[in-house]
């Protein structure tokens, strides 16, 4: 089932449902039950039926430093200040879901990036986790910076896991100002 903000026509053997509103729904595979908002977004996962985790996505826009200070590059985050969040909306954003047999797929298009989540349907390690793309276009834009935000409820103290450089993945121990 695909459910669009544009109009789709359908195509047999595949159906389309175009809605006008998106309810909260959710989607699922013997392993891991992904729950979104009416705006397309993750709202909380499980996995195996146990302990459900709220997981909430923010996309934040930051702006770099101005001045002689050093900027933001390919390997230095320098904000020129807090992030603003951007409001995800479905009614002024895309919204597409694809349900089928091999994997489902929500697809949200917010200014500047396009957010992906995949649920795999396969009984192989593909199947036991939740894939996240997220497109980044900064086409005519200058001095900003895109980032996406996790919130959730685990409590994992002042440890922090961080992705270092796509391959590898560091522990960094911060403390409650270090971070906001």
């Amino acid at each position: 089932m695909v459910r669009d903000s544009r109009s789709i026509d359908s195509v047999v053997p595949f159906t389309v449902d175009v809605k006008e509103r998106l309810d909260p729904f959710t989607l699922e595979n013997s392993y891991l039950k992904a729950s979104f908002d009416s705006n397309g977004l993750l709202t909380a996962l499980s996995h195996g039926g146990r302990e459900t985790a709220s997981v909430a996505i923010q996309f934040l826009h930051y702006g770099t430093r101005s001045g002689n200070q050093a900027k933001s590059g390919a390997y230095l985050f320098l904000p020129g200040g807090p992030g603003r969040v951007v409001e995800a909306s479905a009614e002024e954003n895309g919204v597409r879901i694809v349900e089928g047999s091999i994997r489902s797929q929500v697809v949200v298009t917010l200014p500047l990036v396009v957010h992906q989540v995949t649920l795999h349907r396969s009984p192989g390690i593909d199947g036991v986790n939740l894939d996240i793309d997220n497109l980044v276009n900064l086409s005519g834009q200058s001095n900003l910076e895109v980032a996406m935000r996790l919130v959730t409820n685990i409590d994992s103290g002042t440890v922090f896991y961080s992705d270092l450089n796509g391959l590898q993945v560091i522990i960094i121990d911060v403390t409650s100002d270090s971070f906001s």
